[in-house]
């Protein structure tokens, strides 16, 4: 197992674990489990350009890591939704997109050497999808040691301003997986 491809699964394995600190209502707790979140959402970005820098990209790097990506976000958005802080229906429209392309990825790839890649649009996707469940996150801790605060009220609803927009990004980049990959006349990204 090459270093990209052990940050990848170390990634998949710190979500339950960052999502289980979070749970807990010490605010050192959850600044642990928010220093994980963000060393998972980094790795995300190092393993795949130590893959890409050193040529160390395999078929199993590929499948995984979109798979851990989905992870961490997924245990985010649960907990987040669990706090009330991200309305259940943009965690339900979230995970599901996930799942539904995944599942084509798998199907995709069953007997075939071929993965699909992301879109460019899809790694901004994700990538504005990890900022903003960042700044979740932050909030949650601030919320948490210091319930006065005044600001209480806004934050939320900006953040869930950015959330709706990386909803919309998540829900096109859906579609578009869809129509490349299932509609006939389309190329598969190979």
């Amino acid at each position: 197992m090459n270093i990209p491809t052990s940050l990848t699964l170390s990634r998949a394995i710190a979500s339950p674990i960052f999502f289980i600190l979070y749970l807990s209502p010490s605010v050192k707790t959850k600044i642990i489990g928010f220093l994980i979140f963000i060393l998972a959402a980094i790795s995300d970005f190092l393993d795949g350009y130590i893959a890409r820098r050193l040529k160390l990209t395999t078929k199993v790097g590929r499948l995984w890591d979109p798979i851990a990506d989905k992870f961490l976000t997924s245990f985010a958005l649960l907990y987040l939704s669990i706090a009330s802080l991200v309305p259940w229906f943009i965690t339900a429209l979230i995970i599901g997109r996930e799942c539904l392309v995944t599942a084509l990825r798998l199907s995709v790839m069953r007997g075939k050497e071929a993965v699909l890649k992301p879109s460019q649009l899809a790694r901004i996707k994700t990538a504005c999808l990890m900022l903003s469940l960042t700044f979740f996150l932050a909030y949650d801790i601030t919320r948490t040691a210091s319930p006065a605060w005044e600001l209480y009220e806004t934050i939320p609803l900006l953040l869930n301003i950015i959330l709706l927009f990386v909803t919309f990004l998540t829900l096109f980049t859906g579609a578009e997986y869809l129509i490349r990959n299932l509609l006939p006349g389309y190329q598969r990204q190979q």
